[in-house]
């Protein structure tokens, strides 16, 4: 799947066969797979994500992040990541998971 967007940006996510990209489980639906994201104008596109209409003066470069996304109802993480803006490369690995829900055993409810 591919999308454009402000600041002649371009944004894909591929999945493999259906069944192991994407899932629907009792926490939600999960995607698994390689995404890329690239934007000609960065700050353009920044300011998209934003909201915002006008774009930050300065000198811009290629924006290019990439890397095998997972994304789920309790994780969202990126293996093999790579950052590259400006001429300046940062590679590595992302992940966050979400908190697990205080238990509400032994409480009452007037």
């Amino acid at each position: 799947m591919g999308h454009r967007d402000a600041g002649a940006a371009r944004a894909r996510l591929c999945a493999g066969p259906p069944q192991r990209a994407c899932a629907q489980s009792a926490d939600g639906i999960a995607f698994k797979g390689p995404a890329q994201v690239e934007a000609n104008e960065p700050r353009t596109f920044v300011a998209w994500l934003e909201g915002r209409s006008d774009a930050l003066a300065g000198p811009g470069g290629l924006l290019r992040v990439g890397g095998d996304l997972t994304v789920g109802a309790q994780a969202l993480a990126v293996e093999r990541l790579k950052f590259e803006f400006d001429r300046k490369t940062v590679e590595g690995r992302f992940a966050m998971r979400a908190r697990a829900a205080p238990s509400r055993r032994g409480s009452t409810r007037n």
